[in-house]
């Protein structure tokens, strides 16, 4: 099991997650955005190239390799999504050389994933590949580019045509519509442009499905949420990370009762950015446990993936970089209910042993033997 330590922070997908890049790791960011945009149509087709999807991500993985003296002080956050970015790139390399495509496949998906939960943490907008590169991709993989480099404007235009074309599927659907989501009320943080952009786009959707309805109870949390941000009910402009912290734990259970799964998970969104704004300010100090563990609690509840997730990475990281923090223990417990759900099925818990080895090993860091 990879502990995650490492300190540096880069994007998959042509551009770092920092704020002021060297020329020289801009330079090789690009050269991997240019590598995963030869991988894309073939990772989304039935029948993967696999000699082409390995030689790229053989590539991606010596770029990230060369940039990591580059990138030694960030937020704790982005190390994580960093980390974990390298840990799926490493499993992806070792599926494809076992040639077992499936499963390849779903961790380059995971790791491109995870390229843009690093940049939906900083809220920036670059775009740094012109029409031009993007010119041989379908609509849908346009979006999907545009949306993993950052230029979400350009995303949500691709998104927009391919809600209009006839190569759609439900997968796909569910997806673009969650990325709109995402972009117009975490990364733009404006939950009125997001129910105004969903409203618009939701037209394409029959109106008597339960998607249909299903991205209904997003606009209505958006609506109501927009027009009073202040609310006790709402999650929006909090003054510290207290007053957030306060609310997740007291307001939020008795609010999320009443609420809908569609309704919750637009709620998850905006509370995840708001807990990225504050983590963006505070790269260090008191306050970083309590943001890790929340949003390890936001990621398990909007994308679980089971073991190999962010969720993971933010309580690990919690419980190594804070031990004697109060939440470090909070975090062991959520990380210890991860572990349970995780490997738990119709015949009992099957925990594998280097993974009880590494629960063992967090539960020694927060209760150390006397």
């Amino acid at each position: 099991m990879n502990k995650l330590t490492f300190v540096v922070v880069v994007s998959v997908c042509g551009l770092a997650c920092v704020p002021a890049p060297a020329e020289e790791v801009n330079e090789i960011m690009r050269d991997a955005g240019d590598t995963m945009l030869r991988m894309l149509p073939s990772l989304y087709s039935e029948e993967p190239d696999r000699t082409l999807v390995m030689e790229n991500l053989t590539r991606l993985d010596y770029l990230f390799k060369q940039t990591a003296p580059h990138f030694a002080k960030e937020q704790e956050g982005a190390q994580v999504t960093y980390a974990l970015l390298r840990e799926r790139l490493g499993d992806a390399i070792e599926l494809g050389q076992r040639r077992n495509i499936n499963l390849m496949r779903g961790a380059v998906v995971d790791a491109f994933g995870l390229c843009a939960s690093c940049h939906t943490q900083d809220r920036k907008m670059k775009r740094a590949f012109g029409v031009s590169k993007i010119r041989e991709l379908d609509e849908y993989l346009s979006a999907e580019f545009s949306y993993l480099t950052r230029d979400y404007e350009s995303s949500l235009t691709s998104f927009d045509n391919y809600l209009e074309s006839d190569e759609r599927t439900l997968q796909r659907d569910g997806n673009a519509f969650y990325r709109v989501l995402v972009i117009n009320a975490e990364v733009f943080a404006d939950p009125a442009l997001a129910s105004q952009t969903l409203k618009s786009m939701r037209k394409a959707v029959s109106g008597d499905s339960v998607f249909y309805r299903h991205i209904g109870e997003w606009i209505s949390v958006l609506d109501r949420l927009a027009a009073d941000p202040g609310a006790l009910t709402s999650p929006l402009g909090k003054k510290s990370v207290s007053e957030l912290d306060d609310y997740l734990d007291s307001e939020w259970p008795v609010i999320r009762g009443t609420l809908s799964w569609a309704a919750q998970e637009a709620y998850w969104v905006l509370i995840r950015s708001e807990l990225n704004r504050f983590l963006s300010g505070a790269s260090s100090g008191p306050n970083v446990p309590k943001l890790l563990y929340w949003l390890a609690v936001s990621d398990r509840a909007l994308q679980y993936r089971f073991y190999s997730s962010l969720s993971r990475g933010y309580l690990e990281q919690c419980i190594e970089g804070h031990p004697k923090d109060p939440y470090a223990k909070r975090c062991l417990e959520e990380y210890e209910m991860l572990v349970l759900v995780s490997f738990s099925g119709s015949s009992g818990t099957h925990v594998p042993y280097e993974v009880q080895a590494r629960l063992n090993e967090l539960r020694r860091i927060v209760y150390p033997p006397r």
